[in-house]
């Protein structure tokens, strides 16, 4: 599951950009997974980040309180 920590993301779109499937949008000045995009958690996205803003997990489900698009 990809995480986002809103309180740490500077909407750089670092994350965005660096994807390799171009599963990530920047919307509302955050990035997130496009409609029917597939993350196939390879950390990219994660280990482009200045800020350390995106988790990966292999938990399908999300921790309480956080969302897919919003940790």
């Amino acid at each position: 599951m990809w995480l986002l920590n809103r309180d740490r993301c500077v909407s750089c779109g670092e994350c965005a950009r660096a994807c390799p499937l171009q599963s990530l949008e920047m919307v509302d000045g955050y990035p997130q997974l496009k409609p029917d995009a597939e993350c196939i958690l390879c950390s990219t996205c994660a280990d482009t980040c200045p800020e350390q803003a995106i988790e990966l997990t292999m938990d399908r489900s999300a921790p309480s309180g956080a969302s897919s698009n919003n940790l």
